[in-house]
């Protein structure tokens, strides 16, 4: 549990510079240097900071705690600590996942860290930081200084539709993986047995889903963010539009179900509520949805490796925390795990509206 901590409570204070100590002299021995600020607070210097506080407890103890700074639209955090009977918990992630849910008009988040304290480097990357500076605090020492910016989705909407409408017919040639076929057959499974009768895919690329869909009775409409994968979906005689996840609104329908097979990876975390709200306005009282996505961690940025060119934007969660993030949206039918042979592992969702 998340909660706000008061530094005018002296109790609260010292609990706070306990974990400060165990925790940055877990730092200090990673990087070589004991002058680190944080270790010299006392409780007047924790009640003169003017940051803001919040702790994860653990059974009523204080396990985690994170500040920050909040102006003018830049969240800068002061402090990250954990201590280290709770170390590998998950814990860091949490409190920077929670603070960002906080203070979502922040345009630009800041934090510093030592270079070679490769935990918390690979935490804040994996969180969608990149690194900015080294700062040589004492010779051999060095702070690295993250910064996260606000995603701008117009950019990152316009590097997705290059990229697909460059790899459409590539795609389009493509087999589909065998893991893919279940979830799609139980899917239609379900749609019959309720009785549904129209689908929307969101995502379609060229349209191998909807086709089977359609095939299988199904009055389908699809829509894709590329232009060269609609045109490939109306040569197959689907009703097909060009349209990104944002604005499906404006088919002016309402549909029996949702297909959304590894398209909504590609939606910062910042925006998923909005695209789920939008996803929950067009489905029947009683409509299913299926999102099926790459998941094992909570990470996003443009993936620089990528094969695709331009590199296409992803957003991963843990299968906890798509969960946490989906149910509030929607109830949950099924959740399951499926093993791709891969990196990631691929989370299977079906999903009512209620």
């Amino acid at each position: 549990m998340i909660r706000k901590l008061d530094i005018e409570d002296k109790y609260i204070v010292e609990k706070i510079l306990d974990i400060q100590k165990a925790s940055y002299l877990v730092e200090a021995e990673i990087i070589g240097f004991y002058d680190i600020p944080t270790l010299k607070d006392t409780i007047e210097t924790i009640k003169e900071s003017e940051e803001t506080f919040y702790g994860y407890y653990i059974d009523n103890i204080l396990a985690g705690i994170i500040s920050y700074k909040y102006e003018e639209k830049i969240l800068d955090i002061h402090r990250v600590a954990i201590h280290p009977n709770f170390f590998r918990m998950g814990i860091g992630k949490k409190l920077l996942n929670f603070i960002q849910d906080i203070q979502k008009d922040a345009n630009k988040i800041i934090v510093t860290t030592g270079k070679q304290n490769m935990p918390a480097v690979n935490l804040y990357i994996k969180n969608g930081f990149k690194k900015v500076e080294d700062i040589e605090i004492k010779e051999g020492v060095y702070l690295t200084t993250f910064e996260k910016m606000k995603s701008n989705y117009s950019s990152i909407k316009e590097n997705l539709k290059e990229s697909y409408d460059n790899y459409a017919y590539e795609r389009e040639k493509s087999e589909i993986q065998q893991w893919k076929i279940a979830p799609r057959q139980n899917f239609l499974e379900l749609l019959n047995k309720e009785n549904k009768k129209t689908l929307l895919e969101i995502g379609a690329g060229t349209g191998k889903d909807s086709i089977f869909f359609k095939n299988n009775g199904l009055e389908v409409v699809a829509v894709d963010l590329s232009s060269e994968m609609v045109n490939i979906c109306k040569d197959k005689g689907l009703e097909a539009y060009e349209l990104d996840f944002y604005n499906i609104g404006k088919l002016n329908k309402k549909f029996h179900s949702v297909w959304a097979m590894n398209c909504l990876l590609h939606v910062p975390k910042e925006n998923l509520p909005k695209v789920l709200n939008e996803i929950e306005k067009i489905l029947e009282p009683g409509g299913i949805f299926f999102m099926g996505v790459y998941g094992g961690e909570d990470s996003e940025g443009v993936w620089e490796e990528d094969v695709y060119n331009p590199p296409r934007f992803f957003s991963f969660y843990t299968d906890e925390r798509i969960k946490e993030v989906v149910s509030k949206h929607f109830s949950i039918v099924s959740f399951e795990r499926v093993e791709t042979g891969e990196k990631f592992h691929f989370q299977s969702i079906i999903l009512r509206k209620v």
